[in-house]
């Protein structure tokens, strides 16, 4: 298996694991978006809490085809990177995309 697929099929795993984690929060559901054959995989909420509207992306990995997970949202309190690198990533195939281009520099991961 190449790189590329079996990022892939790390980053369905760590996604579902997120969504599997423990039952939302009455009044919300998390919609999986995944697309195995682009690489992207993604939790949204959606629901309402009382009267306020809880919609939004709050996981999304992207496996690039130049052989890196782009993890551009992480919303979760959970170790995601963590779990990535268990999963044998090694820390320059893994773009922290949340931090402004710039700063990556001094985060321990790749910057692109």
């Amino acid at each position: 298996m190449d790189k590329v697929a079996r990022y892939k099929k790390i980053a369905r795993q760590v996604a579902e694991g997120v969504a599997n984690f423990g039952p939302p929060p009455i009044g919300i559901e998390y919609i999986r978006v995944f697309d195995d054959a682009d690489g992207q995989f993604t939790l949204f909420t959606d629901g309402w809490d009382g009267g306020n509207r809880l919609y939004g992306c709050f996981l999304h990995f992207d496996v690039h085809k130049d052989g890196k997970i782009w993890i551009r949202q992480d919303g979760t309190d959970l170790a995601i990177v963590d779990d990535l690198l268990d999963a044998g990533v090694p820390k320059d195939d893994i773009v922290l995309a949340f931090y402004h281009p710039k700063m990556r520099q001094y985060s321990e991961f790749a910057v692109a």
